[in-house]
């Protein structure tokens, strides 16, 4: 009933509409912020399974200064003689006024000889025998 004791009739659909809108943009940006993160959470296991693969192939490299990891679109490799770290970087298009996500990371995987690994646990259980002794 309004102030003047009239019923007021298609009040609701007023209010509903002009909440829709609302409704809408808050369910399409939940969209865009799932599917935004999955893709981050996506490229950065690529990359981690792609540091993982070039240290291992590091190992078996008999050079040791050549690129162990592949270039991939979006993706970079740097190597040095102790690691491998493999970055991307992403952009996502949003669908309002020409916005974009820019999403970038690392991963970094330490090159572990397992001989030399070996020796050098072995060294330092000798070590410290003698000096137990």
């Amino acid at each position: 009933m309004g102030m003047d004791g009239k019923i007021l009739k298609g009040s609701f659909t007023v209010e509903a509409a002009l909440i829709s809108g609302l409704w809408l943009f808050t369910i399409f940006a939940a969209l865009l912020l799932i599917l935004g993160e999955y893709q981050r959470i996506y490229d950065t296991g690529k990359a981690y399974e792609t540091a993982v693969r070039g240290a291992s192939q590091a190992v078996c490299a008999s050079d040791s200064t050549e690129a162990a990891a592949e270039q991939e679109a979006g993706f970079w490799t740097a190597r040095d003689k102790e690691t491998i770290q493999v970055g991307f970087q992403n952009s996502i298009q949003i669908p309002f006024s020409d916005l974009e996500w820019n999403q970038e990371g690392r991963a970094e995987r330490k090159i572990i000889k397992p001989v030399v690994f070996i020796e050098t646990v072995n060294a330092a259980r000798r070590l410290a025998g003698n000096l137990i002794r």
